[in-house]
């Protein structure tokens, strides 16, 4: 399985995730998942990982 093929499976099973609200199960809002990525970019803007190779592509996939 190639990294994009894991990361649609991924995005779909979050889809169904969120869709599934009439199970009665726990969901994250939008806004809690938009503000823990939010916060992963910052720790890792301002944290000594920034020297990874794979944290700093991440860091700087989004200024580019």
């Amino acid at each position: 399985m190639s990294l994009r093929e894991a990361g649609s499976t991924r995005l779909k099973q979050l889809e169904q995730c969120y869709l599934n609200v009439s199970r009665g199960e726990d969901v994250f809002s939008i806004e809690s998942l938009l503000d823990a990525l939010i916060c992963l970019f910052d720790e890792c803007c301002s944290s000594t990982l920034r020297k990874e190779k794979n944290i700093a592509d991440f860091v700087e996939s989004p200024l580019s």
